[in-house]
Protein backbone atom coordinates (compact mmCIF):
# COMPACT_ATOMS: atom_id res chain seq x y z
CA UNK A 1 0.00 0.00 0.00
CA UNK A 2 1.58 3.61 -1.18
CA UNK A 3 1.04 6.00 1.44
CA UNK A 4 1.23 9.54 0.61
CA UNK A 5 0.30 13.42 1.85
CA UNK A 6 -2.01 15.59 -0.49
CA UNK A 7 -0.83 17.95 -2.24
CA UNK A 8 -2.13 21.16 -1.90
CA UNK A 9 -4.28 21.26 -4.71
CA UNK A 10 -5.32 17.81 -3.73
CA UNK A 11 -6.01 19.21 -0.51
CA UNK A 12 -8.67 21.41 -1.53
CA UNK A 13 -10.24 18.87 -3.86
CA UNK A 14 -10.40 16.38 -1.10
CA UNK A 15 -12.41 18.80 1.08
CA UNK A 16 -14.80 19.51 -1.96
CA UNK A 17 -15.59 15.65 -1.93
CA UNK A 18 -15.26 14.72 1.43
CA UNK A 19 -17.26 17.11 3.22
CA UNK A 20 -19.68 18.93 0.69
CA UNK A 21 -17.92 22.30 0.41
CA UNK A 22 -18.63 24.56 -1.49
CA UNK A 23 -16.79 24.99 -5.19
CA UNK A 24 -13.84 26.56 -4.79
CA UNK A 25 -13.57 30.19 -6.76
CA UNK A 26 -11.27 32.05 -8.49
CA UNK A 27 -9.13 34.68 -5.70
CA UNK A 28 -10.96 37.54 -4.99
CA UNK A 29 -10.36 40.80 -3.56
CA UNK A 30 -9.18 40.78 0.26
CA UNK A 31 -10.97 43.99 1.00
CA UNK A 32 -14.60 44.91 -0.71
CA UNK A 33 -14.93 48.90 -0.47
CA UNK A 34 -18.11 50.44 0.43
CA UNK A 35 -20.13 53.00 -0.52
CA UNK A 36 -18.67 56.54 -0.62
CA UNK A 37 -20.34 57.41 2.24
CA UNK A 38 -18.99 54.99 4.66
CA UNK A 39 -15.61 55.33 4.01
CA UNK A 40 -13.79 52.27 4.87
CA UNK A 41 -12.96 48.67 4.14
CA UNK A 42 -14.74 45.93 5.08
CA UNK A 43 -12.28 42.70 5.65
CA UNK A 44 -12.60 39.49 7.80
CA UNK A 45 -9.15 38.58 9.58
CA UNK A 46 -7.62 35.91 11.96
CA UNK A 47 -6.92 37.14 15.27
CA UNK A 48 -5.66 33.85 16.88
CA UNK A 49 -6.48 30.25 16.86
CA UNK A 50 -10.12 30.49 17.61
CA UNK A 51 -11.03 34.33 17.58
CA UNK A 52 -12.26 36.25 14.09
CA UNK A 53 -11.93 39.54 14.06
CA UNK A 54 -13.86 42.30 12.39
CA UNK A 55 -12.18 45.36 12.50
CA UNK A 56 -14.54 48.73 11.37
CA UNK A 57 -14.38 52.46 10.78
CA UNK A 58 -17.22 54.70 11.43
CA UNK A 59 -16.85 58.01 10.11
CA UNK A 60 -18.43 61.13 10.97
CA UNK A 61 -19.26 64.66 9.60
CA UNK A 62 -18.27 67.47 11.80
CA UNK A 63 -20.96 68.87 11.98
CA UNK A 64 -22.86 68.14 15.18
CA UNK A 65 -25.00 66.04 14.79
CA UNK A 66 -25.95 62.34 15.09
CA UNK A 67 -25.12 59.70 12.54
CA UNK A 68 -26.27 56.02 12.41
CA UNK A 69 -24.66 53.18 11.11
CA UNK A 70 -25.93 49.60 10.50
CA UNK A 71 -24.33 46.34 10.23
CA UNK A 72 -25.64 43.49 9.86
CA UNK A 73 -23.98 39.65 9.93
CA UNK A 74 -25.49 36.13 8.90
CA UNK A 75 -23.28 33.04 9.97
CA UNK A 76 -24.24 29.88 8.42
CA UNK A 77 -22.68 27.16 10.98
CA UNK A 78 -22.82 23.18 9.99
CA UNK A 79 -25.15 21.91 11.40
CA UNK A 80 -22.28 19.20 13.17
CA UNK A 81 -21.14 22.09 15.24
CA UNK A 82 -24.52 21.48 17.51
CA UNK A 83 -25.09 25.50 18.25
CA UNK A 84 -28.69 26.06 18.64
CA UNK A 85 -31.26 27.61 20.78
CA UNK A 86 -31.62 25.56 23.38
CA UNK A 87 -27.63 24.82 24.13
CA UNK A 88 -26.64 28.14 23.34
CA UNK A 89 -28.11 30.68 25.54
CA UNK A 90 -28.36 34.34 25.26
CA UNK A 91 -25.60 34.65 27.98
CA UNK A 92 -23.27 32.52 25.88
CA UNK A 93 -23.88 34.51 23.20
CA UNK A 94 -23.17 37.78 24.76
CA UNK A 95 -19.69 36.09 25.73
CA UNK A 96 -18.68 34.82 22.20
CA UNK A 97 -19.53 38.18 20.27
CA UNK A 98 -17.44 40.97 21.68
CA UNK A 99 -16.58 44.35 20.50
CA UNK A 100 -14.13 46.58 21.48
CA UNK A 101 -14.87 50.41 20.40
CA UNK A 102 -12.00 53.56 20.88
CA UNK A 103 -11.07 56.43 19.17
CA UNK A 104 -9.80 56.29 15.71
CA UNK A 105 -6.17 57.33 15.44
CA UNK A 106 -5.82 60.23 12.87
CA UNK A 107 -5.19 59.37 9.22
CA UNK A 108 -2.12 60.85 8.53
CA UNK A 109 0.77 59.45 5.96
CA UNK A 110 4.62 58.72 6.66
CA UNK A 111 5.66 61.93 5.01
CA UNK A 112 3.42 64.17 6.98
CA UNK A 113 4.16 62.38 10.25
CA UNK A 114 7.29 64.85 10.86
CA UNK A 115 5.72 67.67 10.14
CA UNK A 116 2.80 69.26 11.70
CA UNK A 117 2.21 66.28 14.09
CA UNK A 118 5.77 66.04 15.45
CA UNK A 119 5.54 69.85 15.41
CA UNK A 120 2.21 69.70 18.01
CA UNK A 121 4.33 66.72 20.02
CA UNK A 122 7.34 69.56 20.58
CA UNK A 123 4.51 72.20 21.42
CA UNK A 124 2.80 69.95 23.99
CA UNK A 125 6.24 69.00 25.39
CA UNK A 126 7.07 72.02 25.88
CA UNK A 127 4.57 73.87 27.24
CA UNK A 128 5.01 72.38 30.66
CA UNK A 129 1.45 70.58 31.11
CA UNK A 130 2.90 67.03 31.44
CA UNK A 131 -0.55 65.40 31.41
CA UNK A 132 -1.30 66.80 28.07
CA UNK A 133 2.27 66.14 26.73
CA UNK A 134 2.53 62.79 27.61
CA UNK A 135 -1.07 62.14 25.77
CA UNK A 136 0.03 64.45 22.41
CA UNK A 137 3.05 61.94 22.62
CA UNK A 138 1.16 58.51 22.67
CA UNK A 139 -1.15 59.98 20.04
CA UNK A 140 1.55 60.27 17.92
CA UNK A 141 2.72 56.99 18.66
CA UNK A 142 -0.75 56.18 17.32
CA UNK A 143 -0.52 58.33 14.24
CA UNK A 144 2.97 56.02 13.48
CA UNK A 145 1.21 52.67 13.94
CA UNK A 146 -1.30 53.40 11.44
CA UNK A 147 0.28 55.10 8.81
CA UNK A 148 2.28 51.72 8.78
CA UNK A 149 0.21 49.87 8.76
CA UNK A 150 -1.26 51.64 5.42
CA UNK A 151 2.09 51.55 4.18
CA UNK A 152 2.49 48.56 4.74
CA UNK A 153 -0.59 47.15 2.66
CA UNK A 154 0.58 49.49 -0.42
CA UNK A 155 3.69 48.17 -0.56
CA UNK A 156 2.86 44.90 -0.15
CA UNK A 157 0.13 45.18 -3.71
CA UNK A 158 3.08 46.99 -4.89
CA UNK A 159 5.72 43.79 -4.39
CA UNK A 160 2.94 41.63 -5.67
CA UNK A 161 2.06 43.39 -9.01
CA UNK A 162 5.75 43.99 -9.90
CA UNK A 163 5.04 47.76 -9.79
CA UNK A 164 8.16 49.65 -11.89
CA UNK A 165 8.10 52.28 -9.50
CA UNK A 166 8.99 49.90 -6.65
CA UNK A 167 12.27 50.70 -6.26
CA UNK A 168 11.76 54.58 -6.22
CA UNK A 169 9.17 53.90 -3.94
CA UNK A 170 11.28 51.58 -1.61
CA UNK A 171 14.03 54.50 -2.06
CA UNK A 172 11.53 57.07 -0.62
CA UNK A 173 10.13 54.99 2.25
CA UNK A 174 13.40 54.60 3.63
CA UNK A 175 14.17 58.02 3.80
CA UNK A 176 10.63 58.74 5.08
CA UNK A 177 11.29 56.66 8.12
CA UNK A 178 15.05 57.57 8.77
CA UNK A 179 13.79 61.36 8.85
CA UNK A 180 11.33 60.77 10.94
CA UNK A 181 12.85 58.76 13.00
CA UNK A 182 16.05 61.71 13.79
CA UNK A 183 13.72 64.29 14.04
CA UNK A 184 11.70 62.53 16.61
CA UNK A 185 14.77 62.25 18.47
CA UNK A 186 15.79 65.69 18.23
CA UNK A 187 12.36 66.75 19.59
CA UNK A 188 12.83 64.42 22.50
CA UNK A 189 16.34 65.35 22.94
CA UNK A 190 15.57 69.08 23.36
CA UNK A 191 13.18 68.46 26.33
CA UNK A 192 14.47 69.25 29.53
CA UNK A 193 13.13 66.48 31.57
CA UNK A 194 15.17 65.39 34.67
CA UNK A 195 12.81 62.13 35.53
CA UNK A 196 9.33 61.22 35.96
CA UNK A 197 6.76 60.66 34.31
CA UNK A 198 7.34 62.01 31.45
CA UNK A 199 10.52 60.85 30.91
CA UNK A 200 9.71 57.63 30.83
CA UNK A 201 6.77 58.28 28.28
CA UNK A 202 9.64 60.18 25.87
CA UNK A 203 11.87 56.97 25.92
CA UNK A 204 9.02 54.72 25.38
CA UNK A 205 7.24 56.82 22.46
CA UNK A 206 10.58 57.27 20.81
CA UNK A 207 11.60 53.79 21.24
CA UNK A 208 7.77 52.38 19.93
CA UNK A 209 8.12 54.72 16.91
CA UNK A 210 11.95 53.44 16.23
CA UNK A 211 10.21 49.63 16.02
CA UNK A 212 6.96 50.87 14.53
CA UNK A 213 9.25 51.58 11.77
CA UNK A 214 12.43 49.20 11.79
CA UNK A 215 9.29 46.51 11.60
CA UNK A 216 7.91 48.22 8.79
CA UNK A 217 10.93 47.89 6.60
CA UNK A 218 12.13 44.00 7.74
CA UNK A 219 8.56 42.69 6.88
CA UNK A 220 8.07 44.31 3.68
CA UNK A 221 12.25 43.05 3.27
CA UNK A 222 11.57 38.94 4.64
CA UNK A 223 8.61 39.37 1.79
CA UNK A 224 10.70 40.69 -1.20
CA UNK A 225 12.76 37.93 -0.63
CA UNK A 226 10.42 35.55 -2.12
CA UNK A 227 10.27 38.19 -5.49
CA UNK A 228 13.60 38.20 -7.80
CA UNK A 229 12.36 41.32 -9.24
CA UNK A 230 12.47 42.88 -6.02
CA UNK A 231 16.13 42.27 -5.24
CA UNK A 232 17.27 46.32 -5.79
CA UNK A 233 14.11 47.41 -3.42
CA UNK A 234 14.94 44.46 -0.91
CA UNK A 235 18.37 45.69 -0.25
CA UNK A 236 17.16 49.47 0.56
CA UNK A 237 14.95 47.92 3.02
CA UNK A 238 17.61 46.09 4.85
CA UNK A 239 19.71 48.58 4.77
CA UNK A 240 17.09 51.14 6.31
CA UNK A 241 16.18 48.45 9.05
CA UNK A 242 19.46 47.92 10.11
CA UNK A 243 19.87 51.39 10.30
CA UNK A 244 17.28 51.84 12.60
CA UNK A 245 18.29 49.05 15.11
CA UNK A 246 21.85 50.84 15.68
CA UNK A 247 20.28 54.50 16.01
CA UNK A 248 17.65 52.39 18.75
CA UNK A 249 21.00 50.55 20.39
CA UNK A 250 22.94 54.12 20.09
CA UNK A 251 20.32 56.11 22.00
CA UNK A 252 19.72 52.71 24.31
CA UNK A 253 16.22 52.71 23.41
CA UNK A 254 15.65 49.21 24.58
CA UNK A 255 18.35 45.83 24.77
CA UNK A 256 20.10 45.40 21.38
CA UNK A 257 18.40 42.28 19.37
CA UNK A 258 20.23 39.55 17.73
CA UNK A 259 19.88 36.54 15.41
CA UNK A 260 21.68 35.07 18.88
CA UNK A 261 19.00 35.78 21.23
CA UNK A 262 17.72 32.45 23.36
CA UNK A 263 13.99 32.15 23.73
CA UNK A 264 14.14 33.89 27.28
CA UNK A 265 15.54 36.65 25.52
CA UNK A 266 13.38 36.45 22.54
CA UNK A 267 9.93 36.51 24.90
CA UNK A 268 11.66 39.87 26.84
CA UNK A 269 11.52 41.94 23.35
CA UNK A 270 7.93 40.64 22.79
CA UNK A 271 6.87 41.43 26.01
CA UNK A 272 8.68 44.84 25.53
CA UNK A 273 6.87 45.15 22.13
CA UNK A 274 3.62 44.62 23.40
CA UNK A 275 4.08 47.00 26.40
CA UNK A 276 5.09 49.40 24.65
CA UNK A 277 1.82 48.93 22.01
CA UNK A 278 -0.39 49.42 24.55
CA UNK A 279 1.16 51.78 26.48
CA UNK A 280 0.30 54.41 23.84
CA UNK A 281 -2.79 52.99 22.13
CA UNK A 282 -4.49 53.17 25.74
CA UNK A 283 -4.87 56.73 24.78
CA UNK A 284 -7.66 56.35 22.88
CA UNK A 285 -9.52 53.51 24.45
CA UNK A 286 -12.84 54.11 25.50
CA UNK A 287 -14.99 52.06 28.04
CA UNK A 288 -18.60 50.60 27.18
CA UNK A 289 -21.36 50.53 29.69
CA UNK A 290 -23.83 47.51 28.93
CA UNK A 291 -27.67 48.12 29.59
CA UNK A 292 -30.52 45.85 28.96
CA UNK A 293 -33.10 48.06 27.16
CA UNK A 294 -37.08 47.39 27.64
CA UNK A 295 -35.96 46.06 30.90
CA UNK A 296 -38.84 47.85 32.73
CA UNK A 297 -41.23 46.64 30.16
CA UNK A 298 -40.14 43.28 30.69
CA UNK A 299 -40.86 43.03 34.30
CA UNK A 300 -44.34 44.78 33.60
CA UNK A 301 -45.16 42.37 31.13
CA UNK A 302 -44.58 39.41 33.67
CA UNK A 303 -46.83 41.42 36.09
CA UNK A 304 -49.31 41.16 33.44
CA UNK A 305 -48.94 37.55 33.57
CA UNK A 306 -49.16 36.36 36.63
CA UNK A 307 -52.18 38.34 37.32
CA UNK A 308 -53.90 36.99 34.34
CA UNK A 309 -52.66 33.79 35.60
CA UNK A 310 -53.81 34.20 39.17
CA UNK A 311 -56.91 35.51 38.26
CA UNK A 312 -57.75 32.39 36.18
CA UNK A 313 -56.78 30.28 39.60
CA UNK A 314 -59.31 32.86 41.59
CA UNK A 315 -62.48 32.39 39.00
CA UNK A 316 -62.13 28.44 38.91
CA UNK A 317 -61.96 28.57 42.75
CA UNK A 318 -65.07 30.63 42.90
CA UNK A 319 -66.85 28.79 39.75
CA UNK A 320 -66.74 25.89 42.21
CA UNK A 321 -67.95 27.88 44.84
CA UNK A 322 -66.02 29.97 47.50
CA UNK A 323 -67.10 27.26 50.34
CA UNK A 324 -67.92 23.68 49.67
CA UNK A 325 -69.71 21.05 51.94
CA UNK A 326 -67.83 18.43 53.82
CA UNK A 327 -68.63 16.14 51.32
CA UNK A 328 -67.82 18.44 47.94
CA UNK A 329 -64.52 19.10 49.86
CA UNK A 330 -62.21 16.21 48.21
CA UNK A 331 -63.82 18.00 45.11
CA UNK A 332 -62.88 21.19 45.93
CA UNK A 333 -59.36 21.20 46.46
CA UNK A 334 -58.66 18.86 42.80
CA UNK A 335 -59.95 21.90 41.18
CA UNK A 336 -58.02 24.00 43.14
CA UNK A 337 -54.91 21.97 42.67
CA UNK A 338 -55.51 21.82 39.10
CA UNK A 339 -56.70 25.59 39.05
CA UNK A 340 -53.11 25.95 40.35
CA UNK A 341 -51.33 23.92 37.97
CA UNK A 342 -53.02 25.92 35.00
CA UNK A 343 -52.40 29.09 36.76
CA UNK A 344 -48.53 28.07 37.03
CA UNK A 345 -47.97 27.04 33.41
CA UNK A 346 -50.29 30.09 31.81
CA UNK A 347 -47.98 32.27 33.61
CA UNK A 348 -45.04 31.02 31.84
CA UNK A 349 -46.20 30.73 28.90
CA UNK A 350 -47.24 34.28 29.09
CA UNK A 351 -43.84 34.91 30.01
CA UNK A 352 -42.54 33.40 26.86
CA UNK A 353 -44.62 34.69 24.61
CA UNK A 354 -44.20 37.85 25.92
CA UNK A 355 -40.11 37.81 25.95
CA UNK A 356 -39.77 36.75 22.13
CA UNK A 357 -42.74 39.69 21.44
CA UNK A 358 -39.69 42.56 22.98
CA UNK A 359 -36.47 39.90 21.33
CA UNK A 360 -37.68 41.59 17.81
CA UNK A 361 -39.32 44.87 19.14
CA UNK A 362 -35.98 45.68 21.78
CA UNK A 363 -32.39 45.28 21.43
CA UNK A 364 -30.58 42.80 23.15
CA UNK A 365 -28.06 44.32 24.76
CA UNK A 366 -27.46 48.60 24.57
CA UNK A 367 -23.45 49.90 25.19
CA UNK A 368 -23.05 53.04 25.89
CA UNK A 369 -19.77 54.21 24.85
CA UNK A 370 -18.03 56.80 27.10
CA UNK A 371 -14.72 58.75 27.06
CA UNK A 372 -13.53 58.25 30.94
CA UNK A 373 -11.04 61.37 30.71
CA UNK A 374 -13.35 64.14 29.57
CA UNK A 375 -16.66 61.75 31.15
CA UNK A 376 -18.43 62.15 28.16
CA UNK A 377 -20.83 59.61 26.02
CA UNK A 378 -19.78 59.77 22.50
CA UNK A 379 -21.77 57.27 20.87
CA UNK A 380 -24.51 54.28 21.89
CA UNK A 381 -24.87 50.62 19.99
CA UNK A 382 -28.18 48.56 20.26
CA UNK A 383 -27.43 44.75 19.48
CA UNK A 384 -29.24 41.94 18.69
CA UNK A 385 -28.40 38.43 18.15
CA UNK A 386 -30.79 35.63 17.81
CA UNK A 387 -30.60 32.16 15.55
CA UNK A 388 -33.23 32.38 12.57
CA UNK A 389 -34.97 30.02 9.96
CA UNK A 390 -33.02 29.67 6.66
CA UNK A 391 -36.04 29.97 4.42
CA UNK A 392 -36.87 33.03 6.22
CA UNK A 393 -33.83 35.33 5.13
CA UNK A 394 -33.91 37.94 3.24
CA UNK A 395 -33.53 37.33 -1.03
CA UNK A 396 -29.92 39.01 -1.11
CA UNK A 397 -28.53 36.99 2.16
CA UNK A 398 -29.49 33.72 0.34
CA UNK A 399 -28.55 35.09 -3.19
CA UNK A 400 -25.21 35.36 -1.89
CA UNK A 401 -24.99 32.18 0.49
CA UNK A 402 -25.97 30.33 -2.68
CA UNK A 403 -23.30 31.67 -5.05
CA UNK A 404 -21.14 28.76 -4.79
CA UNK A 405 -23.53 25.67 -4.64
CA UNK A 406 -24.31 24.21 -7.73
CA UNK A 407 -26.96 21.59 -6.70
CA UNK A 408 -30.17 22.73 -5.00
CA UNK A 409 -30.06 19.95 -2.77
CA UNK A 410 -26.37 20.44 -0.89
CA UNK A 411 -28.68 22.37 1.46
CA UNK A 412 -30.31 19.04 2.50
CA UNK A 413 -26.87 17.14 2.37
CA UNK A 414 -25.28 19.66 4.25
CA UNK A 415 -27.92 21.58 6.82
CA UNK A 416 -26.52 24.69 8.69
CA UNK A 417 -27.50 27.03 11.61
CA UNK A 418 -28.36 30.73 11.03
CA UNK A 419 -27.03 32.59 13.79
CA UNK A 420 -27.89 36.46 13.03
CA UNK A 421 -26.25 39.50 15.00
CA UNK A 422 -26.75 42.90 13.86
CA UNK A 423 -26.22 46.46 15.96
CA UNK A 424 -27.07 50.03 15.45
CA UNK A 425 -24.18 52.32 15.55
CA UNK A 426 -25.40 55.97 16.72
CA UNK A 427 -22.35 58.48 16.96
CA UNK A 428 -22.64 61.94 18.38
CA UNK A 429 -20.46 63.94 16.39
CA UNK A 430 -20.53 66.80 18.76
CA UNK A 431 -19.69 64.62 21.72
CA UNK A 432 -16.74 63.54 20.31
CA UNK A 433 -15.70 66.87 19.93
CA UNK A 434 -16.67 67.82 23.37
CA UNK A 435 -13.81 64.65 24.16
CA UNK A 436 -11.11 65.93 22.02
CA UNK A 437 -11.07 62.67 20.12
CA UNK A 438 -8.10 62.68 17.54
CA UNK A 439 -10.33 62.35 14.61
CA UNK A 440 -13.88 62.76 13.56
CA UNK A 441 -14.68 58.50 13.59
CA UNK A 442 -14.74 55.47 16.16
CA UNK A 443 -12.71 52.23 15.48
CA UNK A 444 -15.17 49.63 16.57
CA UNK A 445 -13.49 45.33 16.83
CA UNK A 446 -15.89 43.38 16.36
CA UNK A 447 -14.21 39.17 17.90
CA UNK A 448 -16.14 36.57 17.81
CA UNK A 449 -14.85 33.40 19.84
CA UNK A 450 -15.69 29.59 17.76
CA UNK A 451 -13.97 27.86 20.74
CA UNK A 452 -17.63 27.06 21.71
CA UNK A 453 -18.26 25.94 17.73
CA UNK A 454 -15.54 23.69 17.03
CA UNK A 455 -16.25 21.44 19.92
CA UNK A 456 -18.21 18.69 18.77
CA UNK A 457 -15.78 18.73 15.10
CA UNK A 458 -14.04 15.38 14.43
CA UNK A 459 -10.17 15.21 14.36
CA UNK A 460 -8.44 17.80 11.99
CA UNK A 461 -6.65 14.56 9.72
CA UNK A 462 -8.90 11.81 8.38
CA UNK A 463 -7.00 9.03 6.56
CA UNK A 464 -8.80 8.19 3.38
CA UNK A 465 -7.73 4.76 1.81
CA UNK A 466 -8.90 3.68 -2.41
CA UNK A 467 -7.80 2.25 -5.38
CA UNK A 468 -5.65 4.30 -7.99
CA UNK A 469 -6.72 2.67 -11.00
CA UNK A 470 -3.04 4.11 -12.65
CA UNK A 471 -0.93 2.47 -10.48
CA UNK A 472 -3.62 -0.66 -9.88
CA UNK A 473 -2.57 -0.46 -6.29
CA UNK A 474 -4.45 0.43 -3.19
CA UNK A 475 -3.24 4.21 -1.63
CA UNK A 476 -3.34 5.94 1.41
CA UNK A 477 -3.64 9.78 1.70
CA UNK A 478 -3.94 12.01 4.80
CA UNK A 479 -6.88 14.04 3.72
CA UNK A 480 -7.87 17.14 6.10
CA UNK A 481 -10.81 17.23 8.07
CA UNK A 482 -12.14 20.81 7.94
CA UNK A 483 -15.54 22.98 8.05
CA UNK A 484 -17.16 25.95 6.64
CA UNK A 485 -18.42 28.64 8.10
CA UNK A 486 -20.15 31.13 6.01
CA UNK A 487 -20.71 35.06 6.64
CA UNK A 488 -22.88 37.17 4.47
CA UNK A 489 -22.71 40.88 6.36
CA UNK A 490 -23.68 44.23 4.81
CA UNK A 491 -22.33 47.80 6.75
CA UNK A 492 -23.91 50.64 5.85
CA UNK A 493 -25.15 54.47 6.96
CA UNK A 494 -29.12 54.01 8.10
CA UNK A 495 -31.42 54.82 5.64
CA UNK A 496 -29.12 54.10 2.74
CA UNK A 497 -30.36 51.90 0.17
CA UNK A 498 -27.71 51.02 -2.03
CA UNK A 499 -25.66 48.43 0.83
CA UNK A 500 -24.62 45.84 -0.84
CA UNK A 501 -24.23 42.30 0.56
CA UNK A 502 -20.66 40.70 0.96
CA UNK A 503 -19.76 37.10 1.42
CA UNK A 504 -16.52 35.20 3.04
CA UNK A 505 -15.85 31.81 4.11
CA UNK A 506 -13.95 30.97 6.98
CA UNK A 507 -12.07 27.33 7.23
CA UNK A 508 -12.01 25.68 9.94
CA UNK A 509 -10.96 22.25 11.82
CA UNK A 510 -10.88 21.01 15.47
CA UNK A 511 -7.60 23.14 16.21
CA UNK A 512 -9.29 26.32 14.98
CA UNK A 513 -9.63 28.76 12.58
CA UNK A 514 -7.28 27.88 9.15
CA UNK A 515 -8.24 30.45 6.73
CA UNK A 516 -10.33 33.20 5.21
CA UNK A 517 -11.96 33.38 1.61
CA UNK A 518 -13.11 36.33 0.26
CA UNK A 519 -16.21 35.10 -1.94
CA UNK A 520 -18.09 38.52 -3.53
Amino acid sequence: MTQRTLAPSARLSGEVLAHGDDQPVPAARSRVALPASTRTELRWRIHDQTHLEFPIEYRVPADGVETTFEWDAYFFAPASFRIDRLGYDREALHADFRSYVRFSAPRVSLCELAAAPLRAVAEALHHGDEAAATRELRMFACSVRRAAIHTQQHMMQSLEVGSTQLLSMTQQLAIDCAALAMQLHQVVRDVPVQGGALATALRWVEEDVALVLEMLLSGLARRARRIPAAKPARKVMVEAAVKLARHRRKHGLTTSPSADLNRREVEHMEFRRHTLKRFASSVLWLSSNAQEPGRFVKQLLYAVAAGMAMSFAVVAALFNGPTAARHQLPVWLIVVVLAYAVKDRLKATLQEVFTKFLSRQVPDRRWLIHDDESHIDVARIDEQTRFVNFDSLPAPVLDARRLTRQHPIEEVARPETVLWHKKVIVIDSAALARANAPDAALMEIFRLDLARWLTHTDDPKQRLVFADPDKGDIVSVVAPRVYNIAIVFRVRKAGEQHGCWHRVRVVVSRKGLRRIEPIC
